[in-house]
C-alpha cells in the first residue's frame, strides 16, 4: 500500500537515479513483489522511488523536482513517470478498471460513456497491435503532464 492507501498496481520510471532515457515499466503488481537482478541494475533505486518519490505523485501534489542527486547522470534525461490501466473486460463484459479510472478525467454527460466505450476499444486495438497485452500505459512528465500513451 502507499501513502494515500491505495495499492500500488503499476509504475514507470525514466530520467530518475539509474533509469536513463528509456524508461522501465513495472506492470501488474502483487501484495508481495520481487526485483532480482545483478549488482548495480536498479533494484534499489526502484525501492527508493517507491517510497520517496511515487508518493508524492499520488498525493495531489503538482509535480516532482527532483534533486541532483536523484536525476539520471551523465545524460540528464527527462524525469519520466506512468501508470497501466487494465483493459480487461470482466465476466459481465465491462472494463471496470478502465471506465473506474477514466470517467473522473471527463465531465459527466450524457455522451461520457459512449466516449469511454469508444477511448477503450480504440486503445484495445492498440494493445492488440503492440503485442502489449490488455493495459495501456500513460507516460508523465515531472509537472504531471500526459507525455503520451502506449
Amino acid at each position: 500500500m502507499t501513502e494515500n492507501n491505495l495499492p500500488l498496481t503499476s509504475f514507470a520510471i525514466g530520467g530518475y537515479r539509474s533509469f536513463g532515457d528509456k524508461v522501465q515499466r513495472f506492470g501488474t503488481l502483487s501484495r508481495i513483489n520481487l526485483f532480482i537482478g545483478q549488482n548495480n541494475s536498479g533494484k534499489s533505486n526502484v525501492l527508493r522511488f517507491i517510497h520517496d518519490i511515487y508518493p508524492q505523485l499520488t498525493n495531489g501534489n503538482n509535480g516532482v523536482t527532483l534533486s541532483s542527486l536523484e536525476r539520471h547522470l551523465p545524460v540528464s534525461a527527462n524525469f519520466v513517470t506512468g501508470c497501466a490501466i487494465s483493459l480487461h473486460k470482466d465476466d459481465a463484459g465491462l472494463a471496470r478498471e478502465f471506465f473506474n479510472e477514466m470517467s473522473s478525467k471527463f465531465k459527466p454527460d450524457e455522451y461520457r460513456m459512449h466516449f469511454l466505450k469508444l477511448i477503450h476499444d480504440v486503445f484495445l486495438k492498440n494493445a492488440e497491435l503492440n503485442s502489449s497485452g490488455e493495459i495501456v500505459w500513460f507516460d508523465f512528465s515531472g509537472n504531471r503532464e500526459l507525455i503520451n500513451n502506449h
